[in-house]
């Protein structure tokens, strides 16, 4: 029961610090998750609001190359016209006007527009084939701006038959964006990406090929999959791209084809947390640890303990030389049979033995000698009773004593005789090979006990019987009532 009690306690503090860990983990996670969660807002706020104003004046440049005066004005004129009142953001590359063929027409650069083609741009192809909206490019190289990486956004311009005549684009650069992740720190190998919903990357810091990784495709990457089919939301997943394991945040960029998402390590999250777990662990498994040390001790000393008590219980009732039952033994196992007699009204008898000239033995032969026969005797006495209640016990010196439940006279004598015939029979050698043997008188009381009988009125009986035996000339048995007992056959 202790080791079950110990092992239910030390079971309830495993799960209590389980318990705990598991809440500390969980807030570690809704910390990072905020701290993500503000991150991802705040950058998808400005991003939207860049992108909005390049929209919005790509969008008012073809509105007014839509009015017939406009398109007559003078070269310089136009160009004061359409660009100067634009807000630029700071990372805007340039802004123009293609024609059907993809040749520049009108350049925000400059009045006398450069010479470039830019047929072969997605940009332009898509308004080509028909009218995409507001499209964004995936990330280019651009001509103009020594390779600049940018990505552009364009609207198409049509005829008043509805047929292709160009596009208006803006260029705009990835610095931008550079810029913008670089003031994030998310901690070590915490990552922001910008991505396409067609699964183009737009721009990844850090990176891994030092160009924040414009224009890889992710597309078949399994967390562009959980970000395209909730990209506003979270989840853990496992980068394809350098392989390490993060926590990700995500968010779509307004209307645009855009998703942004801010990923922190999940080694990075519960770094913290992870030297706590083993501090605590490590604290439990010491606490534990000694109480079940602590426990195994005290149950050793209680299992002694016991172990002591039953061993001095057994000393205090039994007889040291014989090592069967003693005299205080008899007086407890006499007193329950006569209280047992008692209450089934059932007959009891006691034998009281002794044997013969057991003085002569000892003086003759020594204690040692003495002490053998009286164990060989002990022996035979115990042998000689067969059921489970009878019992025998060393009243002292060389007398024993038997108590036989339910046995009548006739059973008791029967008794007593075969305990004299055996101890008669038995021998012990002496140092000088002798054979050393001896007889027994037995006294027999038996009879029907009344609650008002003193304890030992039996034993007193026999001890009588027993002292008529050893007057009658031993190694015989009397009862305490006459015709009670028969002599040795001589």
């Amino acid at each position: 029961m202790l080791l079950l009690t110990t092992a239910a306690i030390l079971v309830i503090i495993a799960l209590v610090q389980a318990a705990m860990l598991a809440k500390l983990r969980e807030d570690r996670r809704i910390d990072a998750h905020r701290a993500a969660e503000n991150v991802v807002r705040t950058l998808a706020l400005t991003i939207d609001r860049n992108l909005k104003l390049i929209e919005v004046s790509i969008v008012g440049v073809r509105e007014a190359l839509a009015l017939p005066e406009v398109q007559a004005m003078p070269a310089s004129a136009r160009h004061l016209l359409l660009f100067n009142r634009i807000a630029i953001p700071h990372y805007l590359g340039s802004m123009l006007v293609l024609d059907e063929n993809g040749n520049i027409v009108i350049d925000s650069g400059t009045v006398a527009p450069r010479q470039a083609n830019f047929a072969d741009r997605d940009y332009f192809k898509v308004h080509r084939e028909r009218d995409a909206g507001t499209f964004l490019s995936s990330p280019y190289a651009s001509r103009l701006r020594q390779n600049d990486p940018s990505i552009g956004m364009t609207v198409r311009l049509s005829r008043a038959d509805g047929k292709f005549d160009g596009v208006v684009l803006a260029a705009f650069r990835l610095a931008f964006f550079k810029s913008l992740f670089e003031k994030v720190d998310l901690g070590p190998d915490g990552i922001i990406s910008l991505v396409n919903t067609d699964g183009t990357m737009v721009y990844r810091h850090p990176s891994t090929d030092g160009t924040g990784n414009a224009g890889e495709s992710v597309a078949d990457a399994p967390v562009f999959a959980r970000m395209r089919a909730t990209p506003n939301g979270s989840f853990t997943g496992t980068s394809k791209i350098d392989g390490l394991t993060r926590y990700y945040v995500t968010q779509k960029i307004g209307d645009f084809p855009l998703i942004l998402s801010v990923g922190i390590s999940t080694s990075a999250i519960f770094a913290e947390w992870a030297v706590q777990a083993i501090i605590v662990g490590l604290l439990t498994l010491v606490v534990c640890g000694l109480l079940a040390g602590i426990v195994l001790v005290l149950r050793r000393a209680l299992v002694h303990s016991y172990n002591m008590e039953e061993q001095l219980e057994h000393m205090a009732v039994t007889d040291a030389l014989t090592q069967i039952p003693n005299r205080r033994a008899l007086e407890m196992a006499l007193d329950t049979e006569m209280r047992r007699a008692t209450r089934e009204k059932s007959e009891l008898s006691v034998l009281v033995i002794d044997l013969d000239f057991f003085k002569q033995i000892n003086d003759s032969h020594g204690h040692a000698v003495g002490d053998a026969l009286l164990r060989s005797v002990g022996r035979q006495v115990t042998r000689a009773i067969r059921r489970p209640g009878d019992f025998a016990a060393r009243l002292g010196g060389e007398e024993f004593v038997v108590i036989l439940p339910s046995t009548g006279a006739a059973g008791a004598t029967f008794m007593a005789e075969r305990i004299r015939k055996a101890i008669a029979a038995t021998q012990v050698a002496t140092d000088d090979g002798r054979r050393v043997n001896t007889t027994a008188s037995i006294g027999v009381a038996s009879g029907m006990i009344q609650a008002s009988d003193p304890t030992d009125r039996l034993l007193r009986e026999a001890d009588g019987a027993l002292y008529r035996a050893k007057g009658g000339g031993r190694n015989r048995v009397v009862g305490s009532h006459p015709n009670d007992g028969f002599a040795a056959a001589q």
